[in-house]
């Protein structure tokens, strides 16, 4: 493994990266290096295997245009695919909701699962993905008006964000995955009854609302398992790499899927799993990193009606510019977490307050961008009036309902909102987007090698990151990042 220190942003990660080389512990970085090189016409998503005709791919370098088999043009196939990913997004969305019994209409259902298998591009296709939109956004409401059901009134908690919320002397309990908020409540709730010390922490889905510890993001996600300290490893139905399930094994961690655990026997049952686990290995030796950031979690329009107030203000003084929401999954093809930081830090400079979930909401969380004290740095004097932390931290991805709740008061009270969404892996980050579009914010989306090729056409307000080169952080500065 070269130079690990440009591997990740994160200090946690690359002590974690150095005890995998060491051991020759294969991780999600390995797999990387040995799939070079990667396929282009993929990355630019020129290529199709819809039928049993292909797979066919056109150049974008021919001097005359290319077509499939079937006459595609590089135009269909580069609006086909993202119509696809849109809709794989807002399926996954709603499997979500009905995973949480959120009351999902008939109708969004049968928009997000119909197909329209005419192998063209449809020439309705602003409107199929603004249908998408749409549904996609009634879900979010769906999944937050559950939460507000299971959760009860919340209020911003302070919960520790990187691998240093992992405990020696208590029993890890880690929630990986989408995970439904009734469960991670039962377990939650289990664990503080058990006799042995319980830790409970999540990542990619369980966390935040909840009150939960932010553990790690995406890519990263094996690295706990290295550290010798997870007890039990409950993972979720979305954003579990099968690399990690495998990691589990080899390593013998307990792990459970968190279907499974449907009534509180089988709760109470994993809970004693994970504290037997802790007794076998009590007074082994460990190795947390000692990297951990404190996180002001869970913030919504209603429990921040002050501060919002206060934003309006300063943004009618011209003593800032606005809010953006600031999401994405990140991307090891680059320096881990660095890309979304500096975007972060650059926004924060120019005068906006940012709000962010998910992978890239954990990325700015293990960089202390989401504690109030951040906002005491140079330069962030009329952020730090505000008496908030300069990044809002609302919770897992599937928690935008929140900010779209957050985005419509901004705007009726004249604060500028607009979305950015970087490095984009998943379908439901893309489908997010589609959803912020469709409900009038102006969303800007990485759409990778794609975004360079011509026909490609985007919806109402959403567009291409490279049209907002301002924000987008230097190649030299992402190669130098520690």
């Amino acid at each position: 493994m070269k130079e690990v220190r440009k591997k990740s942003f994160d200090a946690a990660t690359n002590e974690m990266l150095i005890k995998a080389h060491r051991s020759k512990t294969e991780v999600i970085w390995d797999r990387a290096d040995a799939m070079q090189p990667q396929c282009g016409f993929g990355r630019m998503n020129i290529c199709c295997s819809d039928c049993s005709e292909g797979p066919c791919r056109v150049n974008p370098f021919a001097d005359v245009p290319q077509q499939t088999i079937c006459g595609r043009t590089q135009a269909d196939l580069v609006s086909g695919s993202f119509l696809k990913q849109a809709a794989d997004g807002a399926v996954a969305f709603a499997g979500l909701g009905l995973e949480f019994n959120a009351k999902l209409d008939a109708r969004a259902l049968q928009t997000v699962c119909t197909t329209r298998d005419s192998m063209l591009a449809p020439a309705d296709y602003s409107f199929r993905v603004s249908e998408i939109g749409q549904t996609v956004a009634k879900t979010l409401q769906a999944i937050r008006e559950v939460k507000e059901q299971v959760y009860g009134k919340t209020e911003p908690k302070v919960v520790a964000a990187n691998m240093g919320a992992l405990k020696a002397d208590a029993a890890n309990i880690v929630l990986l995955g989408h995970t439904a908020p009734q469960l991670v409540q039962a377990v939650v709730n289990a664990a503080s009854k058990h006799a042995v010390p319980c830790n409970v922490v999540a990542l990619c889905g369980g966390e935040a609302n909840g009150g939960l510890p932010v553990l790690t993001n995406y890519d990263s996600q094996e690295m706990p398992l290295l550290t010798g300290a997870v007890d039990l490893l409950i993972t979720g139905s979305q954003c579990v790499m099968p690399a990690t399930v495998s990691l589990a094994k080899t390593r013998k961690v307990a792990l459970l899927a968190a279907s499974a655990l449907n009534d509180e026997k089988k709760i109470k049952e994993a809970v004693e799993t994970a504290a037997q686990a802790f007794q076998q290995r009590r007074g082994k030796d460990v190795q947390i990193p000692g990297a951990v950031e404190q996180v002001n979690s869970g913030f919504t329009a209603a429990n921040s009606k002050q501060a919002f107030k206060a934003l309006q203000t300063a943004t009618a003084k011209g003593a800032l510019k606005g809010m953006v929401y600031l999401g994405g999954c990140g991307n090891i093809a680059q320096t881990q977490d660095a890309r979304i930081v500096q975007t972060a830090e650059k926004l924060l400079a120019d005068g906006y307050v940012l709000v962010t979930a998910g992978c890239a909401g954990a990325a700015l969380a293990k960089a202390g961008m989401c504690r109030q004290e951040y906002a005491a740095r140079e330069g962030l004097k009329n952020i730090a009036e505000l008496n908030l932390p300069p990044v809002l931290h609302i919770g897992a991805c599937h928690d935008a309902d929140w900010f779209l709740e957050m985005a419509r008061d901004a705007k009726t009270n004249g604060v500028p909102v607009f979305v950015v969404l970087q490095e984009i892996n998943h379908n439901k980050v893309l489908a997010t987007a589609v959803a912020f579009a469709s409900q009038g914010l102006k969303t800007y989306v990485d759409m990778g090698e794609a975004a360079s090729l011509p026909g490609l056409k985007l919806p109402g307000e959403l567009l291409p990151l490279a049209e907002l080169p301002q924000l987008m952080p230097k190649p030299a500065a992402v190669a130098a990042a520690r």
